[in-house]
């Protein structure tokens, strides 16, 4: 019987509400709208008191050297974003070296990627055989036809062991396969490109490199490089 006490029509629960002299301060305050206040104050007033203990705990002669490279705005603090660090040139040709390098083992790993992708695909992949079409003029030729003449192989004459499952699994499995190849190619596309602006960066400007018989001169740096005799 205790389970249907909540199928017993039940008195409804109702919040007394401002006072018609009171409507000047707005809603009644419920319980729930008390509690959330009370914890905001009680909030800030524990943290008032952490600060008012740490500022009279701090050291006057206290020093980091973050206080040089920040300050504060509005009560929060910002860094102060010093010089940046500049290269020479000797340092940005070697960076845009090693850059080249990196990029060349990608472009490498990209197409060995895709040579294995394009191998699996090709054998999963059947070609299109040559049909040869026999004529017949009765049943009892149809039944004396030779085995090689068939038109289906003795592998793929049962069809029992095919499921609508498998071959959509197969298709699926295709389509992700071609979508990663598709991938793969627009990336090794884009690493060329790539590339080929850091070989015109290394070729052009002050990265130029000029050969004058066992002499290497970089362009903008007046720097001569003479090479060992051996």
């Amino acid at each position: 019987m205790s389970s249907l006490k909540k199928y017993l029509p039940q008195k409804t629960y109702k919040e007394r509400g401002q006072p018609r002299s009171r409507a000047k301060f707005g809603l009644l305050e419920k319980h729930k709208d008390y509690i959330e206040r009370s914890q905001n104050y009680h909030k800030r007033e524990r943290r008032y008191k952490a600060l008012v203990e740490k500022a009279l705990q701090r050291n006057p002669d206290e020093f980091y050297f973050k206080m040089i490279s920040s300050k504060t705005e509005n009560g929060i603090h910002v860094g102060i974003s010093g010089k940046p660090d500049v290269m020479s040139e000797e340092e940005s040709l070697l960076h845009l070296r090693r850059l080249c390098s990196y990029v060349v083992t990608q472009i490498n790993h990209e197409r060995a990627k895709i040579q294995s992708l394009r191998s699996e695909l090709h054998f999963t992949e059947v070609p299109n055989c040559n049909r040869h079409i026999l004529y017949v003029s009765s049943d009892s030729e149809e039944l004396d036809r030779p085995k090689g003449t068939q038109d289906t192989t003795s592998s793929l004459s049962d069809f029992s062991s095919w499921t609508k499952g498998s071959v959509r699994k197969t298709e699926t499995a295709l389509k992700r396969k071609y979508a990663e190849l598709r991938q793969r190619l627009d990336r090794l596309e884009n690493l060329r490109k790539f590339l080929q602006s850091l070989e015109s960066q290394k070729s052009s400007g002050k990265f130029s490199k000029k050969h004058s018989g066992n002499d290497m001169v970089i362009n903008g740096s007046g720097t001569r490089i003479r090479e060992r005799s051996r």
